[in-house]
């Protein structure tokens, strides 16, 4: 009797057990826990320790719904991510306070990863080493379990961290964050953007309310200003929508297959990384070619910026402050460019994207990295007002924006700092042009807010709005919208 009793226990313990662990939602797997008095789950791991192959982007819910009843997901379990592969983002919701030992370790090709403002406590060896990216929302930052044993910390220093703007410095003063990361930058205010996925590369749209704007050789250029940017003139745009920060290699092998650039993946040469570096390589109808089959992918009707769209952005839009260059007065905060440290003259790869401080808008790397293609022709300057400019009807050359990072800190002595990083700073290459002098042209994606419905005016003579350069596809694939 005292054996069978034993037996029965045993069994329903295992059962228990079982059962707990064979929740399964959108292949996700939960184990049902008590978090005080609240009867919640953590995410675990899968019950066979099978290998799996998971979505490009794990998008963990706040929430689950299991036999009619709700249960908030409150810690993601040891490890319950360990030896995963494939998918390369991340997403902890807030509801989680607890982040299990090993709960990511060896999870091959994990880039990017956002903790969410409710952890509290992080595990030992929690992170995967493959990770570039962490960003933590938490107002104080993590404890982590034994920060001293984290290892693989000695490969990633240069790890991007960002955190909520009021709190980067108590994360640089506190133990496992301080002193790890070679990049700290704070978290944007919320931002107004619409997300898109394309074949599981995810990209950011921004929101720019259109308005007025003074373009070209505005007073806080200075002499730095070449003719090319006079007259200064008044320029009013309408609300669209510019790229967060240059289309990757990643979005550029989802729609096309391929990777021209010069400088594949990671900069720093750890891994083959093509979701943190810039397409590079490209011709403005490389460009075009690339948008018509994006826009054939989404339904949507990408285009490239105007030059008036791209200053206007670059200078903050009607959140500017009037710097001199895309975010700062300081060409160091916000432009990646060849340091001094290199000779002169010495061909060097692109910089990781988004590791340079944003400008008012939320945008990053307007100011160096990669030339970005404008749609317009290039032209002289007209000392007149204009709705909606988009350039001269025709021309030989296709403008350029931004300044590039092979521009050499050295030269900097014979002319004066920062002066191609300008926001005001334009050029003109042919549209077939790739590689001048090397793998220094990209693009940043703009999309209208509404469909054009008059003719637009321009400051270069030009009177035709620009097209995307196919129509809509009927049929659209996954597009998300929200506050950022």
């Amino acid at each position: 009797m005292k054996h069978s009793l034993l037996l029965l226990l045993l069994f329903v313990f295992c059962w228990c057990i079982a059962s707990a662990q064979d929740i399964e939602i959108d292949d996700l797997y939960y184990n049902i826990i008590q978090d005080g008095t609240n009867t919640c789950v953590e995410v675990v791991a899968r019950p066979s320790r099978a290998p799996r192959v998971y979505k490009k982007v794990i998008d963990i819910p706040p929430e689950i719904v299991y036999k009619n009843r709700t249960y908030k997901v409150v810690a993601i379990a040891k490890e319950a991510f360990r030896d995963r592969n494939d998918a390369n983002e991340v997403i902890i919701p807030n509801t989680v306070k607890r982040i299990g030992s090993h709960a990511f370790d060896y999870f091959i090709n994990l880039h990017k990863i956002t903790i969410g403002s409710g952890v509290e406590h992080i595990g030992l060896c929690a992170l995967a080493s493959a990770l570039d990216t962490i960003i933590c929302l938490a107002s104080t930052p993590p404890v982590v379990e034994k920060p001293e044993k984290q290892m693989f910390w000695k490969y990633q220093r240069d790890c991007f961290l960002q955190v909520p703007k009021d709190c980067l410095n108590k994360y640089k003063a506190a133990p496992f964050w301080n002193g790890l990361f070679l990049n700290y930058n704070p978290l944007n205010d919320e931002i107004d953007g619409k997300t898109f996925d394309v074949n599981g590369v995810r990209f950011n749209m921004i929101k720019v309310t259109g308005g007025s704007f003074t373009m070209g050789a505005t007073s806080e250029q200075e002499d730095d200003a070449y003719d090319n940017e006079k007259p200064a003139h008044q320029v009013t745009l309408s609300d669209y929508y510019i790229g967060q920060t240059e289309v990757t290699q990643a979005l550029w092998i989802a729609v096309m297959g391929n990777n021209p650039s010069g400088y594949k993946g990671d900069p720093n040469g750890r891994r083959n990384n093509t979701s943190i570096v810039p397409v590079e390589s490209i011709s403005w109808l490389d460009c075009q070619v690339f948008i018509k089959k994006l826009n054939s992918l989404t339904g949507e009707s990408f285009r490239l910026p105007t030059e008036a769209e791209w200053e206007y952005a670059a200078r903050g839009g009607n959140k500017s402050k009037g710097y001199k260059y895309a975010g700062s007065d300081d060409y160091r905060e916000v432009t990646h460019f060849k340091e001094s440290t290199h000779s002169i003259g010495a061909l060097v790869p692109p910089m990781t994207i988004a590791t340079k401080l944003p400008n008012e808008l939320g945008l990053y790397d307007m100011s160096g990295n990669v030339y970005e293609w404008c749609y317009d022709w290039y032209g002289k300057y007209m000392d007149s007002s204009s709705n909606n400019p988009t350039g001269p009807n025709e021309g030989t050359t296709r403008v350029v924006r931004g300044g590039f990072w092979n521009t050499d800190e050295g030269l900097f002595e014979l002319m004066k700092p920062g002066r191609y990083f300008r926001v005001s700073c334009r050029l003109g290459f042919k549209p077939m042009e790739r590689l001048y002098p090397k793998a220094v042209f990209g693009l940043r994606l703009a999309l209208s807010d509404k469909p054009a419905s008059a003719k637009a005016t321009s400051a270069s003579g030009g009177s035709n709005a620009p097209k995307s350069p196919t129509s809509p596809a009927s049929k659209r694939k996954s597009h998300s919208q929200r506050k950022r």
